[in-house]
This record gives C-alpha cells, sequence and structure tokens, in this order.
C-alpha cells in the first residue's frame, strides 16, 4: 500500500481476510457458501481497506499466499461509484495495477471473466433495459449474464464477489437491484433477449463466497435478511478508534438565523468569509507540515430545484464580492462550477459562465472553490476538502441535508491535524438561512440519529476573545500535556521495521552500512540476531528439528477374535512435503513481523536445504527465549537509532518529525507536548433538546461568569452537569481566583492526558482550569468532576495521577471531584504523591463503589 493504514484499517484488512480464507476452505470442504460483512462508518476508509484486502489476496503478504487466478466482481448501484472506486484503488495500491482493473460496458463481451482482475460493474449494466450488455446477437456473442455464471461456475472458489455498499437498496421492496444483486448472488434463471428476437433462460449456480461493504452491522445484516443457506461473517470496525484516529472531522458547526428576516445574502457571506479563514488556516498548515497537508477548501452551495439564472447570478455577485478569489479570470481554469441535473454550463446575466462539473471530480480538480448544487450530489459524491455548506432551499429536508452532512464530516487529510492554533480545521461549518431553531433541531436530530459514528454538533457557535483585564502572565504559562501515540505495532520487529522504513523514505542516509538503504539494515540485523541465537543454542535446536522431519507412529496388532493386543511396532517416515509447508506457514505467523521470513533465508543459505531450514525455523519459533531476546534487542536499537540519528531528523519538516512520533512512542508511551491557552475560543450557544414524546427543539445554553474567554457581557456558554455547576461555584467563591478555562473535549487546543483503555491509547480531557494569583505569581489548578460510576474512571484518573506525579511543581492542585451519595462533593488530591500507592488502587478500582472508598479513604470534602 501507498498508504499507511491505521491500526483499525490494519485490523479489519487481516480479519476480513482471514474470514475469506476460512469461507474458501467451507466452501472446498463441503461447497457452503458464506458472505463476510466488511462494515465501517462514513469516513473510515473502506475503500482503502478493501484495496489492502485486494492487495493480499491478489500479491500475498506475510503468511497470505498469492491468488493469481482469483476473479474479482465489484457491484454498485451507480457508475460514478465505479469509476471513484478505480480512482482510489489506483491512488491507494502500489501493487494493483491500471490493466488488472476493468469497467464492464457494452464493448466487453468474454465467455467469463479473467482472472487476476477487479471486474466494475453497476447494476444499470444487468438490468432488463441494458440490451447492449445482456441481449446477445450480430454485436455481442455473450451476454454478461452468461458472463457471469460462466465465471462462478467454473472457477467459484477462485471467484470473489464484492457489492459496494450493500445496504443501499438491497431489499426486496426495492425491485430492480435487489433482483439483480441477488440473482448474481443465489444464482437462478436468468432471462435475456438473443439475436433472433426469442427470450433465452439460463440458470447460474450460486456464489461461493461474497463480500459485502456496508455502513454498520445491522445494515449489512438487514441486506443479506433472505438469503438462505449462507453463512454470514461479520468485520466491524470500532467506531471508537475510527473516531480517535482523526478520520472524522471533530465538530460540525451549524449556523441559523436568530432573527426573523431575510438572511439569505448575509449568511452566503458569512459562509465564503468562512471559505477564507479555512484557506488561511491550510496555508499555516501546509506551511507547517512542509506541503504534505495541502487542501484547498470547498464551499458547497445548495440551491432550490427552480432557481433562475437572475437568482444565480444575484448569488455569484454576493459571492464574488465578498472574496475577490472566488472572481473567474479569463484564460483560467474555472473557480465556481455547478453539479445540477442539466449537465451544462449556465450563462449568467452579467454574462458569466458556470460550467458543469462531475460530483465524482470536484475533489481533484483543487481550482474549484465553490460548486453549487441542487437536491442529489451525495450519491457518489466522495469530496473531503468540502469545509463549509450553505442550504438555501426550503426548510423542510431534514434528512436530505443530514445525509449530505455526512458526506462532508471526513477529514482531507486522512487525520487530526495537531498543530497547535488550528484545531478549527477539524470542524465543518453549514448555514441553514431558512431554518428557524426548531428545524434545525431536526436537521441535527436526523443527523445525529443515522450517523455511523458520533460526531458533535455545535448549534450557532460563536467566536470569543480572551478577556481583559487578565495579567499577562496568565497568557504566557506553558503547560505540560500529553498526546496519545498514534499507531500500535505487533511487535518491537515491526516497529523497527517501519523505522528503517520510514527512514529511508525521508531520504535519510545509513551511517553504518553506506549504501545499504536502512531497509536492508533491518533485515540484516534481524537476521543475524537471530542467527546468533541459533548457533548459541544449535544442539538443543537441530535435535528439535530432527524430530520435526520425522514422523513416527505405532502399529499395533490385534486379536481378531479376542481383541488382545498381539504385536506393538515402532515406525518412522518422512514427514510430507505437505507437512513441511504447513510448518513453514505456522513458523511464520508466529515470529514477530517477516523475521520469520529472514531468518528461514539465513537458514537456507547456511544449510542448502528447504526442509532442513523449514525444521529448524519451525523449532526456533515455539522458543520463547529467542523471541524474547529478538524483541528487547529491537526496542533497544530504536533507541540507539533515535540519539544517533538526531542530527539529521531536526533538519526534517515538522510532518516527517510527526510521523516519525508513531515509531517512537508505540502504545502506551504518551508523547510529551506543551499546552498554552488560545488566542480565541469557539463554543456553541444552543442545544438540542427532546421532549417525551420524541419532538426536538433548541434552548439557548445557560452563561458563566468569569471564564478566560467571554463575549462583551462577560459570558461564557456552556452546557454543565450539576457537579460542574457546584465545582464552579465554589471556585468563583475562592480568593485570588483570576478566571477559569472549560478544557475542551478533544483537539490540539485542550490539555490532554494519554491513557490505555482495553488496549487503545485514548486521551482524557480534565474539565476545567482555575487561574489563581498567590503571593504574586499565577498558579493552575486542574480539577475534573466525573461520574464515578462510569467504566472509564479507574483508566482516566489512574492516568491523571500519573500525569500529576510525573510533572511535579507545575500544578498547584489536581483534584478529581465526585459527589457521593450524600449529595456532598469531595475531592481527590492526585499531585504530591511520591509513590504509585494511590494510582494502582484507582487503577485497580472494579466500580463506582471502589473509587467512592478511595475518596473516603484518600480524599476530603471539596
Amino acid at each position: 500500500m501507498k498508504f499507511t493504514l491505521t491500526d483499525y484499517q490494519h485490523d479489519v484488512t487481516n480479519t476480513v481476510v482471514q474470514r475469506l480464507n476460512a469461507a474458501v476452505a467451507m466452501f472446498d470442504n463441503d461447497g457452503a457458501r458464506s458472505a463476510v460483512g466488511l462494515t465501517a462508518p462514513t469516513g473510515a476508509g473502506k475503500t482503502v481497506i478493501a484495496t489492502a484486502i485486494l492487495e493480499k489476496l491478489l500479491f500475498g503478504g506475510g503468511i497470505q499466499s498469492p491468488n493469481k487466478n482469483l476473479t474479482v466482481l465489484w457491484l454498485t448501484d451507480d457508475p460514478s461509484l465505479n469509476e471513484q472506486s478505480r480512482d482510489k484503488i489506483l491512488k491507494a495500491s502500489s501493487l494493483i495495477q491500471p490493466s488488472q482493473i476493468e469497467m464492464i460496458d457494452s464493448t466487453y463481451d468474454r465467455e467469463v471473466l479473467e482472472s487476476g482482475k477487479i471486474h466494475f460493474i453497476n447494476i444499470g449494466r444487468l438490468a432488463q433495459g441494458a440490451t447492449s450488455h445482456i441481449a446477445t446477437g450480430d454485436s455481442r456473442r455473450w451476454s454478461l449474464w452468461e458472463t457471469i455464471g460462466n465465471t462462478v461456475a467454473r472457477r467459484n472458489r477462485d471467484f470473489l464477489f464484492i457489492v459496494d455498499e450493500a445496504h443501499r437498496g438491497s431489499d426486496f421492496k426495492t425491485g430492480d437491484k435487489k433482483t439483480i444483486m441477488r440473482t448474481i448472488l443465489d444464482g437462478g434463471p436468468v432471462e435475456f433477449p438473443d439475436g433472433a428476437g426469442n427470450k433465452k433462460t439460463i440458470v447460474n449456480v450460486p456464489v461461493g463466497v461474497m463480500l459485502g461493504i456496508s455502513a454498520t452491522p445491522k445494515k449489512f445484516e438487514d441486506a443479506m435478511n433472505g438469503a438462505a443457506d449462507r453463512t454470514l461473517f461479520k468485520v466491524a470496525a470500532d467506531t471508537a478508534k475510527v473516531r480517535d484516529s482523526g478520520m472524522i472531522k471533530d465538530l460540525i458547526n451549524v449556523n441559523h438565523p436568530s432573527d426573523n428576516q431575510p438572511t439569505d445574502d448575509t449568511l452566503v457571506r458569512a459562509a465564503v468569509r468562512d471559505l477564507i479563514s479555512y484557506t488561511k488556516l491550510w496555508e499555516e498548515e501546509g506551511a507547517v507540515s512542509g506541503g504534505i497537508h495541502t487542501v484547498k477548501p470547498l464551499l458547497v452551495v445548495q440551491v432550490p430545484d427552480k432557481v433562475s439564472e437572475a437568482t444565480l447570478g444575484n448569488l455569484v455577485s454576493s459571492m464574488t464580492a465578498e472574496w475577490s478569489g472566488l472572481k473567474q479570470e479569463t484564460g483560467k481554469a474555472p473557480v465556481i462550477v455547478h453539479s445540477f441535473g442539466e449537465k451544462k454550463h449556465i450563462d449568467l446575466p452579467d454574462g458569466r459562465m458556470v460550467p458543469y462539473m462531475a460530483p465524482q471530480n470536484i475533489e481533484e480538480n483543487q481550482h474549484v472553490r465553490v460548486v453549487l448544487f441542487k437536491a442529489a450530489l451525495t450519491t457518489g459524491w466522495d469530496c473531503p476538502r468540502a469545509e463549509v455548506m450553505v442550504s438555501l432551499r426550503a426548510a423542510k429536508e431534514h434528512t436530505s441535508i443530514a445525509q449530505l452532512i455526512g458526506r462532508m464530516v471526513r477529514t482531507p487529510v486522512a487525520g487530526r491535524i495537531d498543530t497547535e492554533g488550528l484545531d478549527e480545521l477539524n470542524s465543518v461549518s453549514l448555514y441553514l438561512p431558512h431554518y428557524d431553531k426548531d428545524e434545525v433541531a431536526k436537521v441535527v436530530s436526523a443527523f445525529v440519529g443515522d450517523a455511523d459514528v458520533e460526531v458533535p454538533v455545535a448549534v450557532n457557535p460563536v467566536e470569543l476573545a480572551r478577556t481583559t483585564g487578565i495579567p499577562d502572565e496568565l497568557w504566557e504559562i506553558v503547560l505540560p500535556k500529553e498526546v496519545k501515540p498514534k499507531r500500535t505495532f505487533a511487535s518491537e520487529t515491526a516497529r523497527l521495521a517501519t523505522l528503517g522504513t520510514r527512514l529511508d523514505g525521508f531520504k535519510i542516509g545509513n551511517p553504518y552500512n553506506p549504501g545499504v538503504t536502512l531497509t536492508q539494515e533491518v533485515e540484516n540485523w534481524v537476521s543475524a540476531n537471530l542467527m546468533a541465537s541459533y548457533l548459541r543454542l544449535q544442539a538443543g535446536i537441530d535435535e528439535d528439528a530432527a524430530g520435526l522431519l520425522e514422523v513416527t507412529y505405532d502399529r499395533v496388532g490385534y486379536d481378531q477374535y479376542t481383541g488382545q493386543t498381539m504385536t506393538t511396532t515402532a515406525l518412522a517416515v518422512r514427514t510430507s512435503a505437505t507437512n513441511i509447508r504447513e510448518l513453514h506457514k505456522k513458523a511464520e505467523a508466529r515470529m514477530p513481523d517477516a523475521s520469520g521470513s529472514w531468518l528461514y533465508n539465513a537458514l537456507y543459505a547456511l544449510l542448502g536445504d528447504h526442509e532442513e531450514a523449514v525444521a529448524r525455523l519451525s523449532a526456533m519459533s515455539v522458543h520463547e527465549e529467542v523471541i524474547k531476546e529478538l524483541e528487547g534487542a529491537a526496542s533497544r536499537l530504536i533507541d540507539s537509532w533515535r540519539r544517533d540519528f538526531q542530527p539529521a531528523l531536526s533538519r526534517l519538516a515538522v510532518d516527517s518529525r510527526v510521523s516519525l512520533d508513531e515509531v517512537w512512542h508505540p502504545h502506551g508511551v504518551p508523547i510529551a507536548k506543551d499546552f498554552t491557552l488560545p488566542k480565541a475560543v469557539k463554543t456553541r450557544t444552543q442545544k438540542v433538546v427532546t421532549d417525551g414524546k420524541g419532538k426536538a427543539t433548541l434552548e439557548d445554553l445557560e452563561t458563566f461568569k468569569r471564564h478566560l474567554f467571554a463575549d462583551a457581557r462577560g459570558d461564557f456558554p456552556m452546557a454543565a452537569t450539576g457537579w460542574e455547576r457546584d465545582v464552579i461555584a465554589k471556585e468563583l467563591a475562592q480568593p485570588g481566583l483570576l478566571g477559569w478555562y472549560r478544557n475542551p473535549s478533544a483537539g490540539a487546543g485542550g490539555l490532554s492526558v494519554s491513557y490505555v483503555e482495553g488496549g487503545v491509547d485514548k486521551s482524557m480531557f480534565p474539565d476545567f482550569l482555575f487561574f489563581y494569583q498567590v503571593d504574586g505569581r499565577v498558579v493552575v489548578d486542574i480539577v475534573d468532576p466525573h461520574n464515578h460510576s462510569l467504566g472509564d474512571t479507574p483508566g482516566k484518573w489512574a492516568a491523571l495521577s500519573r500525569f500529576a506525579r510525573q510533572n511535579p511543581g507545575k500544578f498547584r492542585r489536581v483534584a478529581a471531584v465526585i459527589k457521593n451519595k450524600a449529595g456532598v462533593l469531595k475531592s481527590l488530591e492526585l499531585t504530591g504523591r511520591a509513590n504509585t500507592v494511590l494510582e494502582d488502587k484507582i487503577a485497580a478500582a472494579s466500580g463506582g463503589e471502589d473509587i467512592a472508598a478511595l475518596f473516603e479513604e484518600y480524599g476530603g470534602t471539596y
């Protein structure tokens, strides 16, 4: 792959390949049919995952053998989706070639589909009216139905049927699509016209193995409803991991008018200003990342179906008046385009022309900064750089707008922007001029209710500047924080191999063996380490290997009348080639990363015999001491390389150094960073509330005083729990308070602490920072009120306790706060701990009662 897969993408890829292998084995055994469901939320990179799966199946990798006979048929309900998927595969794969992807059209006329190829087809090619594709005659020898049927009949074990967006329109009620997809999947009679004008009927056999790509496990199950005699394997991406990966935006800002007056033009201009702001921020990020994160943000404007050219002219005039960068220059590529169903250019009254562009082409044409559309831009549209949207349609299309929002939540650089001061790039903005607060509530509810992964929505957010009258010393404070490691490695050997590859990619020379790449250096080092272990343990390893090359068994003779044992003979035979292959495969699977393959090569070079090398590899793969020593040595070598390469690495672009942080800081090792207060904060002013009948509406948030960021009245809007209100009230009553800060729950603008939960690296953001003036200097308190009955409490507060212990003197107080059964706020002070006794007890707590007991033992009244 050209892209580095995220942890969840890597996990899902491997699991799907395992399930597909199991499905093929079941089919080989007794003809059992299966369907594997790859389910991942919007923005998780389903096509990238599918590409990685196809690479493994076609070309092998690790313990997976290549299958050059594999024939893939990829079905969608839209030709543009096929084109989009093909382009994504070619951009992502380093192995799949353009010649291996076939876009089936009316000219495709073969008896069977070709081996080693991915064939894209949409249901329209197989519908009854698609005579140029399914009718045989002078211009066509084989109906596509015959081509598919022949392929399944001849290569069923090597045939993979992929259904993209398997959840969409696949139930019996939708008719044609269901029939086409299910006819391929389940087989059966198919009727089509022949060259003589007659109807020809063939009977196709069912597909053995299917891979369905869908948004959620339930949607995949619904799609497979009625698929008789087919085993379902469900492989779902962990939505929490998807969210943590930064592939999805952190926040959706929804803006609507509060006044009962015309606002179309005003809010369109506000959206253009947002576009300008996003453009400047992306330029900053591009500079920081050394040009790697280069994004041209897009404004999407939805207009009514019946819109006049005069109205469009006024709209374009308002946008170009607000930003001259949207004006069309003679001879330059278009800046404003449309994707209307009419698919022809629009001549505006002022002489300007707005050209048509197909939705799937917008993302790659970076010169386009504004796209106008009407209703259906969601199908076949994938445009992560769409950062701002305005809908000028009537306030009655809640579901369609919610679906469009869902297409805008993916991040344009496939990851969260962690640069300080650029948090706004982790959000998108939506303007709804014709929606009042009740209508906006319906849109938000529709989006949240149908979202594949949770994305917070901020209604009518405002930007608040720093409060005046605060000492400069407070604004200049630099505090420690932690960022969670971004990648989990299966082993230290895998981490070392990744490091070698990354350093080669950055053109870092090999100081130990000039002329040898660092990727090769890793392989040589691992091979030498393992061979040293072999030579040290050779006597025992060779003895074990001899046993593996021979199978011993007893031949026992029984008296046929009495059943008594008459003879027992010990026999031995040479292990078969098939079992040797199994030993080889299992041994490489047990060894970390590619070390098994490298060790086999070294052993074969030494011994000159395949079976002898495999036997010794197998014997070493179960030797725990060998693996433990390799892993420890690999970890130490990584640390050594970090010191040795530091001068060269310090000259790399920031983004390149950040990518190496993934290697320097593996799973469970936080990345130390600095926290400073931002120049301004953006926060929501309204919230969605639902009554007992399910009706949603908006309410203004309550406001609080003395926040470090406030409006002209000194107010800071915030949704607070009862505990949080009590904490704020107590702190506001304390002498010396300069102000307080509501720590964000995500993003680079918050003070975060890294912790591990369920084997996954996560970040916790303590709720409040309180700033006091004590003896002429500014001190900082962290206060984190939290419902201690929640399952994440032990992991979060144990990490916060560790953080306080590892940063002595940085905070005056670090307090965890609960409300006990009597309704009294209790505080547990985490600073000043000389040992890990308290944090160990917090981590070992099994529930709210255990946490409450620790507060009674170690804490006091807040």
